[in-house]
């Protein structure tokens, strides 16, 4: 008998890329990536807030996207990592069932923080403690106040048309997906290196602790390089790519590069200052919640690819350092994998699309108009509850 398939559909709205991938998954959960595009962000999003020209951009985007493969998508979710910060709450609770979780989590989503700039994006279990009287410990995920606006506003309503999308923190839902089962227990630190961020997710006890993200990426590193040696940013990418790494090598003689001289040890140098940078606002950030770094860290994102970048973390951190595993060769993002495995929503659009019509004067036909991607966004969910925050 032939298993029924779903259409999984995320986007990754990043600083410097906007990424989307489309998967088949079927009821067993195995799934076949369909197509993968990205393209340059060009200013469209500037931390988390979009500018008016980005849903124009994107429209056309996904609409060439679902005509080149001939699919009719009807809702997708994205990620959201800008200016992520988490904290840890506790709760009384009576017992520990899914009612009394559920209740606690409502109350963690509603809870008004006492920094007015931010506000509560998301809330995650993260354990019990007990004594006297029994706790729920939750986890919740801030953000600016203006990203979260911005998300409820442009990306949950264009044209005064709604539709339902579903969105995660970007740390979290990497880690969920990419840690192993025993690396929750154990205890384990994601660090997705970004272009221009830097978010880390930390498990332990099967629960998550903790997760942050670092308004500072290999954007950064770049520029850092163009400054230093007089360069073109353009030509610094290059130079980073071909010759960078996390650790001197002495050994390491760059060739005649655009007329400059190119001193290796000058370059390492200036990369690890500004990772050193990035690493230590972010274990501030974990020393601050009073929790231990353990002891095996896991790396994903381009930054990743960097040279002898496992080594300098794994002197960096004391831990072991491994990469993450995406067992998929078509689609190298690991934040897209993690959302398309994560998400089990049919994207597929189910619905009619409903003709708006405009009078065109006495004697002639009524027009019809149709519109963009977002014009016409009507996804058949059934379970609404599960696209509001």
């Amino acid at each position: 008998m032939e298993q029924k398939q779903k259409l999984i559909f995320a986007a990754d709205f990043g600083n410097e890329k906007i990424s989307f991938a489309a998967a088949k998954k079927d009821e067993k959960g195995t799934m076949e990536i369909v197509d993968f595009q990205e393209f340059n962000n060009s200013g469209y999003i500037n931390n988390g807030i979009a500018s008016n020209g980005f849903y124009k951009k994107f429209d056309e985007k996904i609409e060439n996207f679902a005509q080149k493969n001939k699919m009719e998508i009807g809702g997708f979710c994205f990620s959201a990592a800008h200016a992520l910060r988490s904290e840890i709450l506790v709760f009384p609770i009576s017992e520990t069932n899914v009612e009394e979780l559920e209740k606690c989590r409502k109350q963690a989503l509603a809870i008004e923080l006492s920094n007015k700039n931010r506000a509560v994006f998301d809330a995650h279990s993260s354990g019990f403690e007990g004594g006297n009287e029994l706790n729920a410990k939750f986890m919740i995920l801030t953000v600016k106040n203006t990203v979260k606006t911005d998300y409820s506003r442009e990306i949950r309503k264009i044209n005064n048309v709604e539709y339902r999308t579903k969105y995660f923190p970007a740390p979290m839902v990497e880690a969920e997906i990419l840690l192993s089962p025993e690396q929750k227990k154990e205890g384990c630190l994601l660090i997705d290196f970004g272009a221009g961020s830097t978010s880390i997710a930390l498990y332990r006890g099967n629960t998550p602790k903790f997760c942050a993200v670092a308004p500072l990426g290999g954007k950064h590193i770049t520029n850092d390089i163009a400054k230093r040696f007089g360069i073109s940013f353009d030509s610094a990418e290059n130079l980073k790519k071909n010759y960078g790494s996390a650790l001197k090598n002495e050994n390491l003689i760059i060739p005649n590069f655009e007329n400059k001289e190119i001193d290796a040890e000058i370059l390492a140098e200036t990369i690890t200052e500004r990772l050193s940078e990035t690493l230590n606002f972010l274990m501030q950030e974990i020393e601050n919640q009073g929790i231990i770094v353990p002891s095996e860290v896991v790396i994903a994102g381009g930054g990743s690819q960097m040279k002898s970048l496992p080594q300098f973390l794994k002197t960096y951190c004391e831990a072991n350092v491994k990469f993450a595993k995406i067992p998929e060769p078509k689609l190298t993002n690991a934040l897209l994998y993690s959302l398309l495995q994560k998400f089990d929503k049919d994207c597929a659009k189910t619905e009619t699309v409903p003709v708006v019509t405009t009078k065109t004067g006495k004697g002639k036909k009524d027009e019809k108009k149709g519109g963009g991607f977002f014009q016409r966004l009507i996804p058949g969910f059934k379970d609404e509850t599960e696209f509001e925050q």
